[in-house]
């Protein structure tokens, strides 16, 4: 998420777009938007939309088994056996060859076949909104199609603890948090819990939550124009 993050505030600076924007994040993304957003925060007075990633996984993208370990007996034990695992994890993924799918269908197979949110009780979501994700992911390759994604992006090397994200949460002035009916990251009352943890008091009223009813994990693609709609009136009443 850091990479990322550098990588939108560069990308921001090729645009000449330092007067100012809102910035958007999704699953994912949301690390990157909000260490963007936390290290920069003058080029985002408008405001960060956070969408289904408000907690410590979303934000930090790390399993809380690799930070929540307290340093006695087993515990710190199976904390340091899971980060070598997580090393050897990067290590494989950083020298294994692309996998070719013969055609972009199969590749959306193997999408719905692999999505996290479904996994841990999100609802599979609809093949069509599968295959516009898929669409803009894949690019030719030797046989059929390949994913174009780093491969950096499926593991979860860093680390980031309550109290850093609390820190780097009173540098953004304006968040509106957007999460579907059926989140993949919890229901209004996690995330309200997750903004009493980490956003001061006086902060709080800069942090919006608002729940999209019909969605699932992808609140933009089940309900565009509703979510649109949404984030158009909050970033005019700046």
């Amino acid at each position: 998420p850091v990479l990322s993050g550098i990588a939108i505030l560069r990308a921001i600076a090729w645009l000449g777009w330092e007067d100012g924007c809102v910035l958007l994040g999704h699953s994912h993304g949301t690390a990157a938007a909000f260490f963007a957003a936390a290290t920069c925060p003058a080029l985002f007075p408008h405001g960060v939309v956070l969408m289904e990633g408000f907690t410590k996984y979303g934000m930090t993208l790390t399993y809380d088994h690799m930070h929540d370990v307290e340093h006695t007996g087993t515990d710190l034990a199976q904390g340091l056996e899971a980060a070598v695992r997580q090393y050897n994890t990067f290590q494989s993924v950083m020298t294994r060859a692309p996998r070719v799918y013969p055609t972009v269908e199969a590749a959306v197979d193997a999408r719905m076949k692999n999505d996290a949110p479904s996994k841990m009780g999100a609802g599979l979501p609809p093949r069509w909104v599968v295959q516009r994700i898929v669409r803009r992911q894949v690019i030719p390759a030797e046989g059929g199609v390949r994913f174009a994604h780093d491969p950096r992006a499926s593991v979860h090397p860093l680390a980031v603890t309550d109290e850093q994200i609390g820190t780097m949460i009173t540098r953004i002035r304006r968040c509106l948090l957007i999460n579907g009916e059926q989140s993949f990251y919890g229901h209004h009352e996690a995330v309200e819990k997750n903004l009493e943890n980490w956003v001061p008091g006086g902060q709080r009223g800069a942090w919006e939550v608002r729940d999209v009813p019909g969605t699932g994990h992808s609140p933009h693609m089940d309900k565009p124009e509703e979510v649109g709609k949404l984030i158009v009136e909050w970033v005019a009443q700046r």
